[in-house]
């Protein structure tokens, strides 16, 4: 279950940009997962709920927002939404792709008091 080190990368990233900015409480992160990393957003939840106390930041909600993921086929061009683990062109049959979105792994915002 992978989704305890994206819940640690994301408690260390917020206790570090928190600190930076000098807010003494943090109560709401967002945060931009594509679904490429395969994420399961109640497991990510549970993990980050269990270990925000370790990173002093208790009080704190995970918002998460998906993107969709998204692959050009490099034979043929079409533009399609995977559904599996293994890409296979919905149109010609071309196994492989381009990423074009889904991928993403970012730290949206912090919300929080000085």
């Amino acid at each position: 279950m992978h989704e305890g080190s994206f819940a640690r990368a994301i408690l260390l990233s917020v206790r570090r940009e928190a600190q930076r900015a000098g807010m003494r409480r943090v109560l709401k992160i967002k945060v931009l997962i594509g679904e490429a990393h395969a994420v399961v957003e109640e497991f990510l939840k549970t993990m980050f709920d269990m270990m925000k106390g370790e990173y002093g930041l208790g009080e704190a909600a995970l918002e998460v927002e998906k993107v969709e993921l998204e692959v050009k086929c490099p034979a043929c061009g079409k533009i399609y939404h995977p559904r599996d683990p293994v890409f296979i062109c919905p149109e010609c049959g071309t196994p492989g792709g381009e990423i074009l979105r889904g991928n993403e792994l970012h730290l949206l915002s912090i919300e929080g008091e000085k």
